[in-house]
């Protein structure tokens, strides 16, 4: 090649460098030309996220080229109708503002399917079911009330639960409801019940053997009462305002606290309501220790329940485990949360309440409102999320970003938390229903519900 042709093939790259480079660097980050005014102008973009995957985009009723997860860029400022659709699925629908120099993120769009699949797993009255930590078994407690039934409910084989009746023994004549508690390994259950003498108790039933009386020596009065989270063996439960550490396999007992309202156990300790003061109290967990009698009791808030009184009853659940984070509930229905020595009020007048699987939110619900306090908000002020006529009946998580409330009416709803624009609510099943229950446990790549109907389960 001559040098005068190197020389203008130099310069001719150069000048498309120059000229190229900007231009490229401008639409990198978000500029584009606008082909209508004669000028470059800045763009802002989308991101989407949707269960599940692969389903189609529509921004301003154009189907966009790419299926989620997408990243849609170039896009001029202003408000977008984006929809998300798959066949066989709901539909998202969702007014958006898009702003320059921005990502607009919508990574939880919830699909579902329109002709779900749906299983009878379960065809005798329930009176009650409670499920396994794992949601891979649950023990399901059947009319008639006299010489109750209980049936084990697998759910780990496969999506077919296999169902298999559990022997309560001959002399259980009736069996408290709320008591059913599971082991930490899941291979037993106890139970508050009545044998025919009319003698109250704990029961153990271990699946491959029979049952056992646990408190023979004591005629219970209250089912209060929980298995160690670490230690399989280890059953706790409440007497009047005495607290006792069972050790199952040798039925070796403890006294662990004498003036307790109520209790839960964290790790290896015991947290308390002390009856006289309302403070809380937590004593360690004596079977870590050489000696079964040697355990220690120590302060863990400052300050009382607010309003405490003794004659009131209060329920304490686990917040988190990590940070030592305990909700109370009174009989009034206020909500207190325990954590860095005090004691403060964080809702009143409440119907229920349940955690979110992150342990960053809890939702609340009363008989016509379900609001949502945030723990990075010091969980307040609450967030509004559904208003009802109808009476709700319960509501709990379907995921961190979604909600699913049954209305007194039998109609069941499941609702987004992105409040951007409205929320977008679903309709999960056809039928009406009683009750229900969720399973967003880490394992399943989607939730899975349970409910009864008309006193059957189904899936």
């Amino acid at each position: 090649m001559e040098t005068q042709s190197r020389k203008i093939l130099f310069l001719s790259c150069f000048f498309a460098f120059i000229i190229l480079c900007p231009i490229i660097l401008a639409y990198s980050i978000g500029f584009k030309f606008d082909f209508n005014n004669k000028k470059i102008v800045p763009t802002g973009s989308i991101s989407i996220k949707s269960i599940p995957k692969k389903s189609k985009i529509y921004i301003n009723n154009k189907l966009c080229g790419a299926e989620t997860p997408a990243y849609v860029n170039n896009l001029p400022e202003g408000e977008y109708n984006i929809k998300i659709s798959k066949n066989g699925f709901s539909k998202w629908e969702k007014i958006l503002n898009v702003k320059n120099y921005q990502i607009t993120i919508v990574d939880n769009v919830l699909l579902l399917p329109q002709n779900p699949k749906i299983q009878h797993i379960f065809n005798k009255d329930i009176q009650k079911i409670e499920f396994s930590p794992s949601k891979k078994k649950a023990i399901i407690l059947a009319s008639p009330q006299t010489n109750p039934n209980l049936y084990l409910l697998d759910l780990s084989i496969s999506q077919f639960p296999i169902v298999s009746r559990v022997d309560s023994g001959h002399k259980l004549v009736s069996i408290d409801q709320t008591s059913l508690q599971w082991s930490k390994n899941e291979d037993k259950i106890s139970l508050f019940g009545t044998i025919n003498n009319g003698q109250k108790g704990y029961f153990l039933l271990p699946f491959n053997s029979d049952p056992i009386f646990l408190t023979k020596k004591q005629n219970l009065s209250n089912p209060i009462s929980m298995w160690h989270r670490e230690n399989n063996d280890i059953f706790t439960f409440l007497n009047n305002t005495k607290i006792y550490q069972l050790n199952t396999s040798n039925k070796a007992s403890v006294e662990l606290a004498s003036d307790a309202l109520n209790y839960i156990v964290i790790g290896n300790k015991t947290f308390f309501i002390q009856k006289n003061s309302g403070m809380i109290y937590n004593v360690s967990d004596p079977w870590t220790t050489l000696s079964p009698e040697l355990k220690f009791t120590s302060q863990f808030t400052k300050t009382p329940i607010p309003s405490f009184s003794k004659q009131k009853q209060y329920s304490m659940f686990i917040l988190s485990d990590k940070n030592k984070e305990i909700l109370i509930q009174d009989q009034s229905n206020n909500l207190f949360i325990a954590s860095n020595q005090e004691i403060k009020q964080i809702a009143e007048k409440i119907s229920g309440f349940n955690v979110s699987p992150s342990k960053n939110k809890i939702l609340l619900y009363s008989n016509h409102e379900i609001n949502i306090l945030d723990k990075n908000l010091e969980y307040h002020p609450k967030e509004l999320i559904a208003r009802t006529e109808q009476t709700i009946k319960k509501a709990l998580w379907f995921d961190d970003f979604h909600i699913a409330y049954l209305l007194s009416d039998g109609n069941f709803y499941i609702t987004e938390l992105d409040n951007r624009n409205g929320r977008n609510t679903l309709t999960p099943v056809p039928d009406k229903i009683d009750d229900f229950w969720i399973d967003s446990s880490a394992n399943k790549n989607f939730p899975i519900m349970y409910y009864i109907k008309e006193n059957q389960l189904f899936m």
